[in-house]
């Protein structure tokens, strides 16, 4: 933010989009083969969806990542060309600034779903082959549904990170975009910002989508490659691997031709731009291509839409209205009909799609552009530190708190570590249950501790400083092991409920690979919670105030302090501290409403005590932390002061991390148990 000392900024409402640099003369030519090229997409992957749907036998997991492949390259390639089109002929060649968001959000989101996608793919192959047996159980339909939404949600994070981090930066003058469309790097080389962070934000983006659905790819082939080679005969293997040669074309193209965009130095733009439209146009084009001539199932299905059992179109309309062909006439009607509407009701799909996000990030962008108008004229200067206000005590009561606070993360750290050593060690507790524990006792291990050590030095410090730096990092990791704290509990409500409701299939519903998952799970919630409240928040000004009234660095206490508008930062805060409670506390209630219906079920009483008190622990520490967390930042401010707050804070910060491990030991018999067993070893 140091290089904005001191500059005027001008309101930027539109961008110039140069485009692909020719010769006027061959601006025509241009358009003809993008218009050429356009016209084959959209024919091609409507065709192919059209295909998949009306034909009963490509009602598989494969036709149906298939179908939406052709979806989302018919939705990404539309939302660049048709744009680039009309500024190929046109003289002024601009964007508004709502456009350019919404182009770089539909663009991010599909090409990111499209990545997931093909690694679903890899996936479904991998079972196919591997595992033909288990193929029906393993894609079910409801897991299919899954995967495809899983993959349309890490699009969405990744787009809204995207655009926020991007159209967070400041424009002073030029507002000439070097490319056909708006993308991230060339709208970050006409910012006047400091634009460390974007990189960093567009690095760990690229990290964490690349890598995971590379590795399934990869990981998923080894298998097949491994299976595949086991096969005796050389026609059973040229026909296991067949099923895998088009998903091998397909993810060689868009891998190949985004690496080359986005991993080259920024030596030729041109050179670039002609690698994107490679992804953007031929890459959409060819995926149907290759999938039809490449798939034998496809080309059948071709073969029975054009030439019904070898009779022309022509044949069949002199025939249309004979008795002996009329039923089969009707067939053929019914299902060209069912053909069209489903073209035509996605075409509807992507046209409501693209309306609704443009006019949605057209308020959004309102709202940024509303924030820019209040900061015209201003001189910012750079912050690079904060001063911790902390808790204002006597100073003569400092010392005595810092010994309070010092026994308890003591207490913290010794029950904690205690705690996983103890499940470690004990044969007996090599369960679900307590691998979610141990995890539990991590996280409240490590959140305590990016909190308690600084504030410790500062309250025998008279600068009470931390670095802009450290504070970035302190809120991250804040964020990230709380947030993935309340996704465990969640998942250890899960499994409480999957114990006494189904105890013959606990095995099974909680295996060792269901329970990397669930932990797995919490921890990417909790990263992409991190990441955007991270985002969100340090893109925010802070005219020269630097105070923060609290002991660690806060959402609600920056967002404080900063000189800019902070309306859209609060909206997300209270989106996403929405999104969390509502979906774990659901899980929560919903597992404990079915646990309580077992339970009144059993007719002894001292079954039904002994049924419940394995619940008895994670009630507790449920109840602890959502009710001082709710009360944090759910508490209206009229009736909330910042020393309130700062205690509630203090609670969830530093006591139930030391309270937790003595719940759970003080409340479990096995627990106890096993630290009887470490420490008077017969």
């Amino acid at each position: 933010m140091g290089d904005k000392r001191g500059d005027n900024y001008s309101e930027v409402t539109d961008f110039i989009l140069v485009g692909i640099r020719v010769q006027p003369e061959f601006h025509s030519l241009l358009f003809l083969l993008f218009l050429i090229v356009y016209g084959m997409v959209l024919l091609g992957n409507l065709s192919m969806i059209g295909i998949i749907v009306t034909d009963p036998r490509l009602n598989t997991p494969m036709y149906f990542f298939l179908g939406n492949l052709s979806v989302i390259d018919l939705s990404y390639c539309t939302v660049i060309v048709p744009k680039a089109m009309i500024n190929i002929l046109s003289q002024k060649k601009t964007i508004s600034f709502a456009g350019c968001v919404a182009q770089l959000f539909l663009y991010a989101l599909f090409m990111v779903a499209e990545a997931f996608v093909l690694a679903a793919m890899a996936y479904d192959r991998f079972i196919a082959i591997c595992n033909p047996l288990l193929y029906t159980v393993r894609m079910s339909r409801s897991l299919c549904i899954q995967l495809l939404a899983g993959s349309y949600l890490c699009g969405c994070v990744s787009s809204i990170l995207q655009i926020s981090v991007t159209f967070s930066m400041s424009f002073c003058a030029s507002r000439v975009i070097d490319h056909f469309y708006c993308d991230s790097n060339p709208i970050e080389k006409i910012s006047c910002s400091n634009i460390f962070m974007n990189k960093m934000v567009s690095l760990s983006l690229a990290v964490i989508i690349i890598l995971p659905t590379i590795v399934v790819i990869v990981v998923s082939y080894m298998y097949i490659v491994s299976t595949v080679l086991k096969i005796r005969s050389s026609e059973g293997r040229k026909k296991a691997f067949s099923t895998c040669s088009s998903h091998l074309g397909v993810v060689s193209l868009l891998y190949g031709t985004v690496s080359f965009v986005y991993l080259t130095p920024p030596n030729n733009p041109e050179l670039r731009k002609v690698a994107s439209v490679c992804y953007i146009l031929f890459t959409p084009m060819l995926n149907p291509l290759i999938y039809s001539l490449r798939n034998k199932d496809v080309k059948n299905a071709v073969k029975k839409v054009l030439w019904k059992k070898n009779i022309n179109c022509a044949t069949k309309r002199m025939y249309l209205y004979r008795d002996k062909n009329n039923g089969r006439n009707k067939d053929m009607r019914l299902m060209c009909k069912r053909m069209m509407v489903l073209a035509g009701s996605e075409i509807f799909f992507l046209i409501i799609l693209v309306t609704y996000f443009f006019h949605f990030y057209h308020l959004l962008s309102s709202i940024y552009i509303s924030a820019m108008k209040n900061e015209l004229n201003r001189n910012y200067s750079e912050v690079t530190e904060f001063i911790l206000l902390g808790f204002r005590i006597p100073s003569e009561l400092q010392i005595p708190l810092f010994l309070v606070f010092l026994l308890i993360y003591m207490v913290t750290v010794v029950g904690n570590i205690s705690m996983v050593i103890v499940i470690k060690s004990d044969s007996r507790l090599q369960i679900p249950m307590y691998f979610f524990l141990r995890n539990l006792s991590y996280l409240d291990l490590c959140y305590s501790t990016v909190i308690a050590p600084k504030t410790l030095a500062n309250f025998l410090s008279n600068e009470k400083k931390i670095s802009y730096s450290g504070c970035v990092a302190q809120f991250f990791f804040f964020a990230l092991f709380v947030t993935t704290e309340g996704f465990l509990l969640a998942v250890m409500a899960f499994d409480r409920f999957s114990a006494i409701c189904s105890p013959l299939l606990y095995p099974v519903h909680m295996s060792q690979k269901v329970c990397v998952h669930l932990v797995t799970g919490s921890y990417i919630c909790g990263s992409i919670n991190s990441i955007v409240q991270t985002s969100f928040t340090f893109s925010l000004h802070f005219c020269g105030e630097n105070r923060l009234d609290h002991f660690f660095c806060d959402v609600p206490a920056l967002i404080k302090i900063s000189c800019v508008d902070t309306f859209v930062n609060e909206v997300v805060l209270f989106i996403l501290s929405g999104l969390i409670i509502i979906t774990t506390t659901t899980v929560i209630l919903v597992s404990y409403a079915y646990i309580l219906s077992t339970v009144l079920k059993i007719p002894s009483p001292h079954g039904r005590s002994k049924t419940f008190s394995t619940c008895g622990s994670h009630i507790a520490v449920v109840s602890l932390f959502y009710g001082t967390v709710f009360f944090m930042y759910a508490q209206p401010r009229a009736i909330s002061s910042p020393e309130q707050k700062k205690i509630v804070a203090v609670f969830y910060t530093l006591i139930i991390p030391m309270l937790n491990p003595l719940i759970y030991s003080l409340r479990n018999r096995d627990v106890k148990d096993a630290v009887k067993n470490i420490l008077c070893r017969k």
